[in-house]
Order: C-alpha cells, then sequence, then structure tokens
C-alpha cells in the first residue's frame, strides 16, 4: 500500500474519533448496547405502525369507492390520511427511544398552520364539495340557478361546480360558494309548473279570452294534466287585464312549452279579435273659457 494511501485512512479514522480518542463507532456500539430495549420497542412500533397504516389505507379505500367522492378527491384524502399516520407512528417511535418529540411537533404545527393558511380556499372548496356530494342539492344534468348564474350542471369536482348556460358559456363555480348559496333546482323533479301572464284590453271580454287560452293549453300535447291548468284574473293594470296561466309540463319540455303559449295565445288573440294592450296615457286639455 502506498504511503499516501495510508496517511488518508489515518486521517479519516481519526476525523472519526471524539476529543476524548473514543471513535465514533464505538460510542455508537455502547449507545445500542444501552438502549437495545428501547430500540427493539420502537422498532415494534414502526412495523405494526407500517402494516397498521396498510390496513387502514385499505379499509379506507373500500369506504371512498362506496361513496359518491369523485376519484380525483379520494386520492387526495388517502395521501392525507396515510401521511398523518405515519408521521404519528414516527413520533411515537422517537418518543420510545427517549428522543424530545416536542420541538419537533411544535415545529409541524407552524408548518401546518402555515400551509393551511396558503391554501386555505382550496381547503374550503375542498370542504364544500364534500358537502355538496353528501347532501346531494342537485345532480350532474340538473337544470339550477345560483345567484347571478342559471345554467345545467356539467361536473362537480374537488374544487369547482361547473355549470354550461344555454348559449353554451360556461360558469365555474367555487364549492364554498355553492355550499353556501341559496340554490334554485328546476329539475329535481319530472313535472313542473309554468307560470305565465297574459294581458288583453279593458274592452276586451275576459271570459272570450279565457277559454281562448284554455282552448291552447288543451291542443298543445306537451301540456300535462290540461285539468288541472289554472287561467284566471290576476290584474288590473294600468292599461290591460292581466290573466295569470298555470300549466303542468315534463322537465325537459319546459322551455318548448314555454315559446309555444307565447306564439299560440298571440295567434289565438288576433284571430279572435282580441286586443294585447300597450301602455297608454291619456291627457285631458281643460277647455278655454268663452
Amino acid at each position: 500500500m502506498s504511503n499516501s494511501r495510508k496517511i488518508r485512512r489515518y486521517k479519516m479514522y481519526h476525523r472519526m474519533e471524539t476529543p476524548s480518542g473514543e471513535s465514533f463507532f464505538q460510542k455508537a456500539i455502547d449507545y445500542i448496547s444501552g438502549h437495545i430495549a428501547d430500540l427493539l420497542v420502537a422498532a415494534v412500533i414502526l412495523v405494526v405502525g407500517y402494516f397498521l397504516v396498510k390496513f387502514l389505507t385499505r379499509l379506507t379505500v373500500r369506504a371512498l369507492e362506496m361513496s359518491k367522492i369523485p376519484v380525483n378527491a379520494q386520492g387526495m384524502l388517502l395521501a392525507v390520511i396515510k401521511i398523518l399516520l405515519y408521521t404519528l407512528f414516527l413520533f411515537m417511535a422517537a418518543s420510545a427511544l427517549g428522543l424530545d418529540v416536542t420541538g419537533a411537533v411544535a415545529i409541524t404545527s407552524v408548518a401546518s398552520l402555515g400551509v393551511s393558511l396558503a391554501v386555505q380556499d382550496l381547503v374550503k372548496n375542498f370542504i364544500g364539495g364534500l358537502q355538496l356530494l353528501s347532501t346531494k342539492p342537485f345532480k350532474i344534468g340538473d337544470y339550477v340557478t345560483v345567484g347571478d348564474h342559471e345554467g345545467i350542471v356539467k361536473d362537480i369536482d374537488m374544487f369547482y361546480t361547473y355549470l354550461t348556460m344555454y348559449d353554451n358559456k360556461h360558469v365555474y363555480i367555487p364549492n364554498s360558494q355553492m355550499a353556501n348559496a341559496v340554490i334554485m333546482n328546476y329539475t329535481a323533479e319530472n313535472e313542473l309548473r309554468l307560470d305565465l301572464v297574459f294581458s288583453i284590453g279593458y274592452d276586451d271580454d275576459f271570459e272570450k279570452a279565457k277559454a281562448v287560452i284554455e282552448k291552447v293549453i288543451a291542443d298543445n300535447p306537451l301540456a300535462i294534466h290540461p285539468e288541472k291548468a289554472t287561467v284566471r284574473m290576476c290584474a288590473h293594470s294600468a292599461s290591460s287585464v292581466d290573466i295569470a296561466v298555470k300549466v303542468w309540463v315534463e322537465k325537459q319540455n319546459y322551455w318548448d312549452l314555454n315559446y309555444d303559449m307565447y306564439e299560440k295565445v298571440k295567434a289565438a288573440f288576433d284571430a279572435a279579435g282580441i286586443t294585447i294592450p300597450y301602455p297608454q296615457v291619456t291627457v285631458n286639455t281643460p277647455k278655454e273659457k268663452q
């Protein structure tokens, strides 16, 4: 062996010695021999913890598969649960070795607080999504109104609910807002009531107009339960007599019947000589004194 190689080994050996001359390896051996029981307990905790985490993970996967939680949300939940469990068993093993884990717990708590503040909006949206999936105020394919937005629900994921409006615009609403919003679901039931108002002039025959509207309803195949339809006078407006019309329709035919009623009632009024008034102002001028 060359002299340079011997010198390198000599220096390496002495770098691993403590100031007292005791080698690092010797101190490690002494520590292990003096803490065999603690090391065995820590090893048992880690081994048992590993298999326990795998067992709990399998149970969690089965529970999530039977739930209505989206697949991507299931993966996120599973990852969070595994991290928490592994961290717990690591702290338990460190404590069994006599290590002070108070500082580590404090650092972990501070780090968790910082992360939670940074992603609090995402967390709120995630929790909102879970709330929507559990309470089920609507489902994919329903027509809903949420605040100023209305449309068909296309998807509900971890953080957003997606609506497609009738002009084909897409609206992305955070789940935290959806969970706290007033939601009107038009298609929760198979049958809906269509409410309309038609106006006639004060000189027109109300009973005649009523009969015309009732015939339009009876002749339209989209109107269901025509015997339950309501056609009644509802207001004496400034320039017209208003007639409330309430007719039942299957949810998929709601808008078609809405447009049919406006078009066919207008045509029937014209054929029957019934006027649809527009705002009028009568001006009376005083006569000049002779």
